[in-house]
This record gives C-alpha cells, sequence and structure tokens, in this order.
C-alpha cells in the first residue's frame, strides 16, 4: 500500500499525520457518509479522573493528573476543512515540556482516513493549548467522525 505523510502546524504545534493509499473513484466521486462529518463533540480516552477548572468548567485529566482537557470536538474551518479543535489546560504546578495527542479521522466503518500525533510548545503552570489539527486529505465528505486517540506529556 501506497502510503503519504503529511507535516501540519499550526496553534502551537505540529503534526505528523500518516494516510494510506491512493484516492479511489469513490472518494473522488463523493461516495462518503451520506451527511458528512458529524460535527461535534468526539471520543476521547478513559480519564484518570476529573476536575474543575477556576471557571467553573469540568475537565477530563490525564496523564497522571497533570493535564486536563476539555472541548475537544470535530468542527469545519472557514476554510470548509474538517479540523480537530480543542483546549488542553497544564493543571500541574511545574512546566511541562510537551503534551502530545493522537488525533485519528474515521470513515462511517470506524477506518482511520488519517491520523498522527500532535504536539505542544512548553506549557506553564495554568497554561493552556488551543489546538487544531486540519484533516489532510482531500476526500473530507469520507470523514464520518474523528477520536483523541491518546494523551501523553512527553
Amino acid at each position: 500500500m501506497d502510503r503519504r505523510t503529511f507535516v501540519a502546524t499550526g496553534a502551537g504545534g505540529a503534526v505528523l499525520l500518516s494516510t494510506g493509499g491512493m484516492l479511489g473513484a469513490d472518494a473522488l466521486l463523493g461516495d462518503g457518509p451520506e451527511n458528512g462529518p458529524a460535527y461535534g463533540s468526539i471520543p476521547v480516552p478513559e480519564p484518570s479522573g476529573s476536575t474543575t477548572l477556576d471557571n467553573g468548567r469540568r475537565a477530563s485529566l490525564y496523564a497522571d493528573g497533570r493535564v486536563a482537557l476539555f472541548g475537544a470536538s470535530l468542527a469545519s474551518q472557514y476554510t470548509g476543512v474538517p479540523a480537530v479543535v480543542g483546549r488542553l489546560r497544564n493543571v500541574s504546578g511545574t512546566t511541562i515540556e510537551q503534551v502530545r495527542l493522537d488525533i485519528r479521522f474515521l470513515d462511517d466503518a470506524g477506518e482511520s482516513l488519517a491520523g498522527g500525533w500532535v504536539g505542544s510548545d512548553t506549557l506553564g503552570p495554568g497554561e493552556v493549548w488551543r489546538f487544531v489539527v486540519n484533516y489532510p486529505n482531500n476526500d473530507p465528505k469520507n470523514i464520518a467522525t474523528a477520536r483523541v486517540a491518546g494523551i501523553e506529556v512527553v
């Protein structure tokens, strides 16, 4: 299978996305999910706990309680390109060198169309990372959903 690798940047990080194969006739003709992507909240890994942030919002904890994820969703950019967007806060009392998220774009059968890791810049205590991961392929109508498959502190 022919594999391509993409590197995209945005919101203070970089993402390495791998996609499989060449586009088939179905993708070119728009034979994807009937209504396109299911925009809105997306699945995330099982959290290690939860916390209430200083703004009163609940957030899920990851990386041994060092980071809180809130607001992860599949959205459409102003260009019409689907993207996973969200916010992650350093809730620890120490600086974190990098947080990495494993993002996957899925078709209606649950197969990965594209995916990879996106990494933050250094996050000081209490700092928020607003991430945006654009879908890198030219077949966005084949996306049914997306998910955050993993969260780790490096």
